[in-house]
């Protein structure tokens, strides 16, 4: 299905959301999301596209989060799963601060990865097949994260 199909389909915030606490939000989300190809979204330039991470909506100790809780991670969240970059995204040019020359500290994340940023990044807001995402700089990801149930 192209992402035409998808332009009218609402962003399901709890399907997401109430996934099991074992459930990986980066695998679901990469699966929901399938293969966007060029054809179908071309980022530019040094900007990447994210998709916004949702904490479950159960807790560890099995209390369930109100629906504003959750929502309010699509417009205050600061961990997204990085799902598309441009084509100068991640580009050392001797000014910015990624350099993956000699194997030097910095690795550029990659698709797949948690990233953080801060919660008014973002250029634009959008859906993506069902998921919230966020267009932004590349210089706008402050950083990895390997499990993102640690930011809060």
């Amino acid at each position: 299905m192209s992402l035409r199909q998808h332009s009218r389909m609402k962003i399901d915030t709890m399907k997401l959301a109430s996934r099991g606490l074992d459930e990986d939000f980066r695998k679901l989300v990469m699966k929901q999301l399938g293969d966007i190809s060029d054809e179908e979204l071309e980022i530019y330039g040094s900007r990447v596209a994210v998709a916004t991470y949702l904490a479950p909506e159960r807790t560890a100790g099995g209390v369930y989060l109100p629906q504003k809780s959750v929502d309010e991670d699509l417009y205050q969240g600061k961990i997204g799963v990085l799902i598309k970059v441009g084509n100068t995204a991640f580009k050392y040019d001797g000014v910015g601060h990624w350099n993956e020359k000699d194997g030097a500290p910095g690795r550029a994340p990659k698709i797949g990865d948690y990233v953080v940023f801060s919660p008014h990044s973002g250029i634009r807001n959008m859906g993506i097949r069902g998921n919230h995402c966020r267009i932004m700089f590349d210089k706008d990801i402050e950083g990895r994260v390997g499990d993102p149930a640690i930011i809060y």
